[in-house]
């Protein structure tokens, strides 16, 4: 090979090399660029706004609402915050070298204790909500309800818009 065809060759398989690369990358960045998206969307998307569309809500009831689910979330997230550091702190304990089976045990009780307290805010909401329904709207009310709850128990089922 003379000078001219290494230096060719050298420069094509550098250019194939960066071209992998770009493609790797953007393989690698496009998903989580699109996850972020969604949960942006799913963080900036009225919820207010569709229930009340959906139960056909006044606009007084609909400022209930918005109070009731900015409490429920405020307290939401606190629960959901101690349980992520109650589930951090088990799954250190896996870098542990002894076995300590009574703390892995207090914490997937403590885990489940939360998982129990986040089970009766949504509950408690829920009763909030049907608080602000007039009777008509207690049927609409009852219907998502059954809507959420049948997909909420079939996991092979991929709910709307998630996946």
């Amino acid at each position: 090979m003379s000078f001219f065809e290494k230096k060719k060759f050298t420069i094509a398989t550098i250019s194939i090399l960066v071209v992998l690369n770009l493609v790797l990358i953007s393989f690698l960045t496009i998903p989580e660029l699109k996850n972020n998206r969604s949960k942006d969307r799913y963080r900036t998307y009225d919820h207010a706004a569709y229930l009340a569309k959906k139960l056909e809500f006044t606009e007084a009831q609909t400022a209930e609402l918005r109070e009731v689910m900015s409490g429920h979330r405020t307290e939401l997230n606190a629960v959901k915050k101690e349980m992520n550091a109650k589930r951090s702190e088990l799954y250190a304990k896996l870098r542990e070298p002894q076995d300590d089976s009574v703390s892995i045990e207090e914490l997937t009780g403590e885990i489940g204790f939360l998982a129990g307290q986040i089970e009766q805010i949504n509950f408690d909401y829920f009763m909030n909500v049907r608080a602000l329904c007039s009777p008509e709207q207690l049927d609409k009310l009852d219907q998502l309800m059954r809507r959420m709850m049948k997909s909420r128990s079939s996991p092979s089922t991929p709910q709307k818009g998630r996946k």
